[in-house]
């Protein structure tokens, strides 16, 4: 409950809780915030107001097959055909959240995601900030042969949304994604957290434990390798990009952060899985460059515009950019494909002069579009729309 970047950063998981931590912080410089905290692994949901739990329950969380043959599961599930949505859509929670609405007379709930849309009361204004266009997310996402029909089902469920509530998208590449499907042309609220990195840049607490690494390194950070972009990144890194640093630049390593690491997967001598750490960003500050290879799902990854936003060299595929003004070789570095790679690297090696106006040129623009004050502007602009 405070605005200390470094604190939250040391006690999250991964990019979504810090965009949401910095989302309740954003929206509490406006107006009075009330949280509800829900819990699907422990079907439980709190709601505060700052640090205060004014009231906790259950509810219920079920996805086998017969759940779905409740009344209002199936009536949501027939509305929507977003399965995602159905397994949320429980009566009393719904109840509840109506309850909290008129005792505490809330004028507009704030929602990070599509998922809870049906237990949203449709009298009160509600804004939806979507931290991924679903139908998207789902094709990146989504290895079964299923995929096409959830994304037809999540074209739906989509549509259906943007019809009643107000979207916040997080990337120009989701809004146009919005646009192309029902013609609206929603906000851009990027993430949250970026601000107050810009703003915490230059005073990176410097840990009693941190010991500076005695070789040169490259890194590649994610929240866990459960995420299918993370386990393609890193089954890209650990058998194309390692071995070809190792053969043209043995003195080079590749550090992994990251949850979950597979156990499956072998590890090159030139890579130290670092796991989380407390000196995170100490590690990477110290980096000669951060490497993203693969192309993202929908939505944005902190692992992509952390570096830009502390002018750390950054090879990354272009698509994995989100629509967002960086250009390749002026603001990062190519890296759709091994040899892209490979060519980064040996510049940043060789040329280093180069890459630092690069790695310069992109905290430039990334503090100028990640700005305290632009996100607080379309803050404004978003709650003023959905609540006149």
């Amino acid at each position: 409950m405070s605005d200390d970047y470094f604190s939250a950063n040391n006690s999250l998981f991964g990019a979504q809780q810090m965009d949401t931590w910095a989302g309740v912080r954003l929206l509490s410089s406006h107006l009075t915030v009330f949280r509800l905290q829900l819990s699907p692994n422990l079907r439980r949901f709190q709601f505060l107001e700052g640090m205060n739990v004014l009231f906790e329950g259950s509810f219920l969380v079920d996805s086998n097959f017969y759940s779905y043959l409740a009344p209002n599961k199936l009536r949501t599930l027939v509305k929507y055909r977003d399965t995602s949505i159905a397994i949320n859509s429980d009566r009393n929670l719904k109840a509840q959240v109506m309850d909290f609405v008129k005792e505490y007379v809330i004028d507009f709930v704030w929602v990070d995601t599509q998922f809870y849309d049906s237990i949203l009361p449709q009298s009160t204004p509600s804004v939806i900030r979507s931290v991924n266009f679903e139908p998207e997310h789902v094709l990146w996402e989504d290895p079964s042969k299923l995929r096409y029909f959830r994304y037809l089902a999540k074209v739906s469920s989509e549509r259906n949304i943007i019809k009643n509530r107000n979207v916040v998208a997080i990337s120009p590449a989701d809004q146009m994604a919005y646009r192309n499907l029902g013609g609206i042309e929603p906000a851009i609220l990027p993430l949250r957290q970026l601000p107050y990195l810009i703003d915490s840049i230059e005073s990176i607490p410097l840990s009693s434990d941190y010991s500076p690494l005695p070789f040169p390194y490259i890194h590649f950070a994610a929240s866990n390798f459960d995420v299918k972009h993370n386990h393609d990144n890193l089954k890209f890194i650990l058998e194309k990009i390692a071995p070809g640093l190792k053969r043209l630049h043995p003195e080079v390593r590749v550090l992994i952060f990251g949850h979950r690491f597979p156990s499956s997967m072998t590890v090159p001598s030139n890579v130290r899985c670092m796991h989380f750490s407390n000196n995170f960003l100490q590690y990477i500050k110290n980096s000669l460059a951060a490497i993203v290879p693969h192309r993202g799902g929908a939505g944005m990854q902190s692992k992509i515009f952390e570096p830009l936003c502390m002018g750390i060299p950054l090879i990354a595929n272009p698509i994995a950019l989100s629509g967002y003004p960086f250009t390749v070789d002026r603001e990062y570095l190519d890296g759709s494909d091994e040899s892209s790679i490979l060519k980064a690297l040996a510049m940043i090696l060789e040329k280093p002069e180069r890459v630092s106006r690069v790695a310069m040129e992109s905290k430039v623009k990334s503090h100028q579009l990640f700005s305290r004050d632009l996100f607080d502007s379309v803050l404004s602009q978003v709650i003023a729309h959905a609540t006149h």
